[in-house]
């Protein structure tokens, strides 16, 4: 029973806000354009700011773990290269294709997966959970950059690649933040503070913004098959994956409950920003962000209680 209460009390509360959302859309509180224009502030402002602050706040020095990073790296990359090869066989759609590569390889850490650690361990100072922020976020960004000018449709320019990746708000957040973790430079109370409130309120906040942009499935150009698809990727084939390669290899404890953050969390927020910027099926990308999301709520109680019976953590 106390698996059971475990598993819950850590995703009951994100559930709570997708729900709020959901209801701040049914009663007309808050339109599907307003959603979209709220999320391009959320993904600018409120998330960039969160994960600066949590690199900058975290000593990262101390908590490196080289092989914690190698593996996390190699496992998301398969996960990418396998999804490209299976999606590439599947549809012949460039528009299609990029959109669910990004959907199935790349996870919602940031917002889903830091808060399920602090639930689970009842802090959100955990320092390890900031250095995979530092290096999971930046890949996934740069690599969805690279994977959309791909399947964009025209010549792949190296200009717009840079371009993407250079403009893209979470990258220069996570860099500033880890520039002055390593400097140890310290801001002053009168800034950080600001800071680490903004950050508090970004996962909650996009989370409720998360369930108002939801779109009916009938929307979809082909139905429900590659939104199906996409989800039993992200949610079954990834973790099961990525977490069964971590059980093998030895990890347990924190490092094994950050890792099910990584790999067992729902398709990233900030991909629908990328997907209208970058030309790619925005619509589907949605849906697959707002049900992986919803069942997510599911599959990570699987997950947990799952590992959580084995003594994993």
């Amino acid at each position: 029973m106390s698996n059971f209460l475990v598993a819950v009390q850590a995703v009951i509360p994100l559930f709570f806000f997708i729900a709020v959302g959901l209801l701040v859309r049914k009663f007309n509180i808050m339109t599907l354009q307003d959603a979209k224009k709220v999320n391009a502030f959320v993904f600018n402002v409120f998330l960039s700011t969160t994960l600066f602050y949590n690199i900058y706040s975290a000593d990262i020095g101390e908590v490196f773990q080289p092989k914690l990073v190698v593996f996390t790296l190699s496992a998301i990359i398969t996960i990418c290269l396998v999804a490209g090869f299976f999606i590439c066989h599947y549809t012949k759609e460039n528009r299609e294709r990029g959109a669910m590569i990004q959907a199935i390889y790349r996870s919602n850490f940031i917002i889903m997966g830091a808060p399920l650690i602090a639930n689970l361990f009842n802090t959100d100072k955990i320092p390890l959970t900031a250095l995979l922020l530092a290096v999971v976020v930046p890949f996934y960004n740069v690599s969805s950059v690279i994977i959309l000018e791909i399947f964009r449709g025209n010549d792949i320019s190296a200009k717009k690649i840079f371009s993407g990746i250079a403009h893209n708000p979470l990258l220069r957040g996570a860099l500033l933040g880890l520039i002055l973790s390593i400097l140890h430079i310290t801001l002053p109370t009168v800034i950080e503070k600001p800071i680490s409130e903004i950050a508090r309120a970004a996962s909650p906040l996009a989370l409720i913004i998360l369930g108002a942009s939801f779109q009916p499935v009938s929307k979809l150009s082909g139905g429900y098959q590659k939104l199906i698809i996409c989800i039993l990727g992200k949610l079954i084939l990834v973790p099961a994956f990525g977490l069964g390669a971590a059980w093998l290899l030895g990890y347990r404890g924190m490092e094994l409950a950050i890792l099910i953050a990584v790999f067992g969390t729902p398709t990233a927020v900030s991909s629908y920003a990328m997907a209208q910027q970058m030309e790619s099926d925005d619509t589907l990308t949605s849906n697959c962000i707002v049900f992986s999301s919803g069942l997510a709520c599911i599959t990570l109680f699987f997950w947990i209680f799952l590992f959580k019976s084995w003594g994993a953590f």
